[in-house]
């Protein structure tokens, strides 16, 4: 029928769009204190979690390691695959299904060997130990309909600055969607980035960061904090407002 109409709902560039993953965590993600999430002692000066081998997340790392960061850092790197990359070496952290069993794992295979975790923030001495998380989203190429995932959640979840390896119109979103994106405190311009340039530039940044003592880090993260409690609030806002959205996407 010529009456028939197409909408595009959820994670796509529309008057209908919505995050749905945002409306899931409140209800699923572990419930963390403020306290448990604190940066307690400056062990990396940044983390970068990988589970599928995508091309721009391997690209990321290898400059990385050509910079000679990882030292400073953690990362993990799931294991190669035909679908994203068989052309690297995996970055496993030993992490088995069984320590994400309540928190999102699914039950979902180790075909990456490295656990599905969508409802917590990994290992918790890790977590308290670093200061930039590096988001690792799924979408990469900017002119892709925008997709945020948890993966982007969970440092506002999780009271951290972050960086993103995905695409750049995400950080103009999430400050129309009242967040705080932390290019105040850059002295590295990792938003305004393209898919050339984007890896290098956040190995900028990175330098700038692993020059820095431990106890410059923590007052660096101190000066951070008021933006840091922000996210968090805020996300608890937006989660409701997208489920809203979700359910009334024709009323409102």
């Amino acid at each position: 029928s010529s009456d028939l109409q197409t909408y595009l709902l959820g994670n796509f560039d529309s008057q209908y769009q919505f995050s749905f993953i945002a409306t899931l965590l409140p209800r699923y993600f572990a419930n963390y204190s403020i306290e448990q999430c604190k940066l307690q002692q400056v062990r990396y000066r940044f983390l970068n979690y990988n589970r599928k081998p995508r091309t721009h997340r391997v690209e990321l790392i290898e400059v990385l390691k050509q910079r000679k960061l990882l030292a400073h850092g953690l990362v993990s790197l799931g294991r190669g695959d035909p679908t994203y990359s068989n052309s690297h070496d995996a970055i496993l952290l030993g992490e088995q299904p069984e320590d994400y069993a309540g928190t999102g794992n699914w039950n979902l295979s180790m075909d990456f060997g490295v656990p599905h975790d969508i409802h917590s923030l990994g290992n918790m001495d890790i977590w308290r130990s670093h200061f930039l998380n590096i988001v690792s989203e799924t979408v990469f190429l900017p002119w892709d309909p925008m997709f945020i995932t948890e993966k982007t959640w969970k440092p506002m979840l999780g009271l951290r600055p972050f960086v993103l390896n995905g695409q750049p119109k995400i950080y103009s979103y999430l400050r129309d969607q009242g967040f705080r994106t932390f290019e105040q405190y850059w002295p590295v311009d990792v938003q305004n980035v393209t898919e050339q340039n984007i890896h290098g530039r956040i190995a900028d940044l990175l330098d700038i960061l692993c020059a820095m003592s431990a106890a410059e880090v923590q007052d660096l993260y101190t000066e951070m904090w008021a933006d840091l409690l922000h996210n968090r609030t805020r996300f608890l806002q937006y989660a409701e407002e997208q489920q809203h959205r979700y359910c009334n996407l024709f009323h409102d």
